[in-house]
């Protein structure tokens, strides 16, 4: 008998969240969008035919997504050809959760 698990991708990620979050730098005020990235990755386990599932989170700026698709397209070549970074402006949430830099309080 399979496992109702069996079906899923051994690993998932998804952009959950997003924050704006303020502080200051450079002579004035500086708001900065994260987005939270949630993933979780299903090893199959001998015991009882159950999957181990981690998951874990990290919040990562857009330029950082924009680095990292850069530096794979040049390790990867064609491998990343039809991979594409939508742009900025197009990632938009109902809710953003605002947060300020000194004390990490959200609001």
């Amino acid at each position: 008998m399979l496992n109702k698990d069996s079906a899923a991708p051994p690993f998932e990620s998804y952009i959950t969240r997003a924050r704006i979050s303020e502080g200051s730098g450079g002579g004035g005020d500086i708001k900065t969008v994260e987005y939270e990235v949630a993933s979780q990755l299903r090893l199959a386990s001998g015991r009882l035919n159950k999957n181990a599932v981690y998951k874990w989170s990290v919040w990562k700026r857009y330029s950082d997504f924009a680095t990292l698709h850069k530096e794979l397209s040049t390790t990867l070549g064609w491998q990343m050809e039809k991979s594409r970074l939508p742009p900025s402006h197009s990632l938009t949430w109902d809710k953003v959760t605002h947060t300020h830099a000194c004390n990490g309080a959200t609001h």
